[in-house]
């Protein structure tokens, strides 16, 4: 839920301030990256107990 309402907020943002609406792909896309990441990080660690 979280989530999508911060994703809705930043879209908006970009909206308004009158941004190329393709700057919101590069964010939701770096997102993605950092969770992927994020995701290894988590999965090595546990795999080492």
């Amino acid at each position: 839920m979280f989530g999508a309402l911060i994703f809705a907020m930043v879209q908006q943002g970009i909206i308004i301030t009158g941004v190329d609406g393709d700057w919101f792909r590069v964010f939701v896309g770096g997102i993605l990256v950092l969770a992927v990441i994020f995701n290894n990080f988590i999965r090595q660690r546990a795999s080492k107990r």
